[in-house]
């Protein structure tokens, strides 16, 4: 991406096993032949203060930490501070109002994997809400259905990917010769997520194929759903998750952690959501929770959400006799 110069002083808060913290904190700024911070982890509360005391000039955020400094109570002293680039991944809806804040300069994004690096990129100034930039030369890449056929643009697809040079995506999963066949079909490394391009020829994100849901004959991006929900200004963080239907198909579970001395019922959340999204994007579940189950990296657990179902606290729309009739 370009983003380190050698008077840059990156700053890492993510583990080095994960390629964002190695790839975009470490070695790109080693690389330019700049210097890093490495913090043991992400703080909401104190980044800012630690921007300041190691005069970091930019930085690595995922989507949830930016998510949660936004959400930090405003100080005079927001934008008193070096750091005046960043790369977030994805890059959160409220982008602009984030920089107006902070006094970022510049947020470049992009979408990589561990299985096969940093494939897509927008640069410096280009980064927008929900879209992560545009193949680099060195890559070939496609959308295809579930038999791998080209999907035309505007239309969900798998992205699958190859490169014009050798060594540059993995070979395979040690010890895993099955799992290893299922990502690499008919020559194309198999990324398990779903895109679709734009007339310009940028990408945007839609979903893990997995976490994908189908209700009353629509599919459903689980991120799309995610995004309205955070829209919120009560929200602090959400995930969204398919849960087994009575009727067929998925039912849609929003699991919501909100902003601390901010209150908010479920009613009132799904009524917020029947303007902003159609009917058939609405989840019929919500459960507040205190906090979502996270990977050390920051990722939400869904399959641990999924697996905890449905349970007395849990709010049913359908069950809630105030509940607009046309909306259940």
């Amino acid at each position: 991406l370009g983003l380190a110069e050698p008077h840059d002083v990156s700053l890492c808060t993510l583990p080095l096993f994960h390629i964002g913290g190695q790839w975009a904190a470490i070695y790109n700024n080693l690389i330019a032949g700049g210097s890093s911070v490495v913090l043991p982890r992400f703080s909401a509360t104190t980044f800012w203060d630690d921007v300041r005391h190691h005069g970091c000039t930019y930085t690595l955020l995922l989507g949830a930490m930016a998510n949660f400094l936004f959400r930090q109570a405003a100080r005079p002293d927001d934008a008193a501070h070096p750091l005046r680039r960043v790369m977030m991944v994805p890059v959160m809806a409220q982008v602009e109002a984030f920089q107006a804040r902070f006094g970022i300069e510049s947020i470049c994004t992009a979408y990589g994997l561990t299985e096969g690096s940093t494939v897509l990129r927008a640069p410096l100034g280009c980064a927008e809400p929900g879209k992560v930039g545009w193949p680099r030369p060195d890559f070939e890449v496609r959308l295809v259905d579930a038999h791998d056929q080209p999907v035309a643009d505007g239309e969900m697809g798998e992205l699958v990917i190859r490169t014009h040079e050798p060594w540059m995506v993995m070979d395979g999963y040690h010890a895993m010769p099955q799992a290893t066949a299922d990502v690499w079909r008919n020559q194309w490394l198999h990324t398990g997520d779903a895109f679709r391009r734009e007339p310009d020829g940028q990408f945007v994100f839609l979903d893990r194929i997995k976490d994908a849901m189908r209700r009353r004959g629509e599919n459903v991006s689980s991120f799309e759903v995610e995004k309205e929900i955070s829209e919120h200004p009560a929200v602090l963080e959400c995930a969204v998750i398919a849960v087994a239907s009575d009727a067929s198909e998925d039912d849609i579970k929003a699991c919501v952690v909100l902003r601390e001395g901010q209150p908010l019922d479920a009613a009132a959340l799904l009524e917020f959501l029947d303007q902003r999204l159609p009917y058939f994007m609405v989840p019929r579940y919500v459960e507040f929770m205190v906090e979502l189950p996270k990977t050390p990296t920051a990722k939400i657990r869904k399959q641990q959400l999924r697996e905890a179902g449905l349970n007395p606290m849990t709010y049913d729309r359908t069950a809630d006799p105030a509940a607009p009739r046309r909306k259940r």
